[in-house]
């Protein structure tokens, strides 16, 4: 399982990320950018990175994508015939947006 803000730690550029860096403040962005090239980030850091993500609107944002993509999943999933598979599937596609991240 991956650790909290490992991705944050990794400097990756992910959906949530890009959207913060488009819609962020000036200042957030710039701190946000500065956190993600520095590998050696705090907890404290990962957690104002965090923050800028929320303020942004970007959790909210990707959140909302998620689900609209599940429910397509949902939709095309209801036409299969009920079977272990289908089972599995259905719960993959819970855990994806049910997940913390």
């Amino acid at each position: 399982m991956k650790s909290y803000g490992s991705d944050i730690k990794a400097g990756k550029k992910t959906l949530m990320m890009v959207y913060a860096l488009e819609h962020a403040s000036d200042e957030d962005r710039a701190i946000l950018n500065n956190i993600l090239v520095n590998r050696d980030a705090s907890d404290d850091d990962i957690k104002l990175a965090i923050d800028i993500l929320n303020r942004s609107g970007a959790v909210e944002y990707t959140q909302d994508l998620a689900e609209e993509y599940a429910d397509k999943a949902r939709e095309l999933l209801n036409v299969l015939p009920e079977s272990d598979s289908k089972n599995v599937l259905e719960e993959f596609v819970e855990f994806m947006v049910k997940r913390d991240f």
